[in-house]
C-alpha cells in the first residue's frame, strides 16, 4: 500500500497522470455515465479530450517530454530529406 501511495502522490507522476485521468473522466461523461449532457458541454469536453490526445502523442514522441515531442514533429515537417531517410530506416527495422 505504501508503494501505491508513493507512486500516486509523487509530484512528477501526479503531474503526468492528471491530463490522462481528466480525459478518461471527460469520455465517461460524454458516454452519459452520469446522465444526459447538453450539446455545449459535449463540445467543450470534446475539445478537452482531443487536446489531451494530442498532448499524449507529443509526450510519447518526446520520451516523457511534451516540448521535445513538439520539436521532433516540427523537425520532421521542416526537413524533407531527413523524413525520407528516417522512413527508410523505420521500414528496414519493421521488415527485420
Amino acid at each position: 500500500m505504501e508503494l501505491l501511495y508513493g507512486c500516486l502522490y509523487q509530484k512528477s507522476l501526479h503531474g503526468d497522470l492528471c491530463p490522462w485521468i481528466d480525459r478518461c473522466c471527460g469520455e465517461n461523461i460524454q458516454l452519459r455515465a452520469f446522465g444526459a449532457i447538453s450539446a455545449q458541454t459535449n463540445f467543450l469536453l470534446e475539445i478537452m479530450i482531443e487536446t489531451t490526445r494530442i498532448g499524449l502523442v507529443l509526450y510519447v514522441l518526446g520520451m516523457a517530454n511534451i516540448k521535445s515531442g513538439f520539436i521532433r514533429i516540427s523537425n520532421l515537417l521542416k526537413h524533407k530529406g531527413e523524413r525520407r531517410k528516417y522512413g527508410r530506416i523505420a521500414n528496414s527495422k519493421i521488415a527485420s
